[in-house]
């Protein structure tokens, strides 16, 4: 219950309300916190340390937690939502964590915007133009250009804010694990759902759908055609 400023040298940028989270990027990442949390009116507080998400989760916790976010994250999208959590474990271990503090340049104007896979942790995306939101927590950095190979850059910088936490893996990695272009990827992940739903193929392995999958033709009819 309650409000809380967060304030960067002593101004405030951002104001919490219930429900909201603030400190799991200092867990996360390990680090020492940037941004004041002062409470602006009387607060109830709910709190989890490191040592007790280790004894729970493992030593290991920062990755499941992680691993966890993207799955959200793809599940959540417009254009990757389809891919299976088999391909995000794959896609997993190309990601790296990026720590970026408040008004510091992400991506500089003229970046490809289709070169890297990436996920808002914390934080928000916003151009350093119009100060509008690019990306938020929980979405896909441009997934529309990133799904379709766009060749576009930006034509502003973007910056975080307040502070932001990244996750990002470069496309052509993620295109030399797989043999194929991400959105590829994500139609035979769809293919595979659709698959899995068929009762003789119910009990096939991930192996064999892919395989299937890759013999699998596209025909289309017209309304009343046999």
């Amino acid at each position: 219950e309650g409000e809380i400023n967060c304030l960067v040298e002593n101004k405030v940028i951002r104001v919490l309300n219930k429900g909201n989270l603030f400190g799991e990027k200092s867990i996360l990442i390990d680090g020492k916190r940037t941004i004041d949390c002062v409470a602006r009116t009387p607060c109830v507080l709910l709190s989890l340390n490191i040592s007790t998400l280790q004894q729970v989760m493992g030593k290991d916790f920062r990755d499941k937690i992680f691993l966890s976010f993207i799955k959200s994250s793809f599940q959540n999208s417009k254009f990757f939502c389809m891919i299976d959590g088999f391909d995000i474990t794959r896609i997993f271990k190309y990601f790296r964590v990026s720590n970026f503090g408040f008004g510091q340049t992400v991506f500089k104007s003229g970046y490809a915007i289709s070169s890297k896979l990436v996920v808002v942790i914390e934080g928000s995306l916003i151009a350093s133009t119009t100060k509008e939101v690019v990306c938020s927590r929980g979405q896909i950095f441009y997934e529309e250009e990133v799904y379709t190979d766009s060749e576009n850059t930006l034509e502003f910088s973007i910056i975080s804010h307040p502070d932001c936490l990244l996750m990002e893996a470069d496309i052509e990695d993620l295109t030399k694990e797989f043999g194929e272009k991400i959105s590829t990827l994500s139609l035979k992940s769809g293919l595979m759902g659709c698959l899995q739903r068929v009762s003789i193929f119910k009990s096939l392995t991930h192996t064999k759908l892919d395989s299937i999958c890759k013999v699998i033709k596209e025909e289309a009819f017209e309304n009343g055609s046999k």
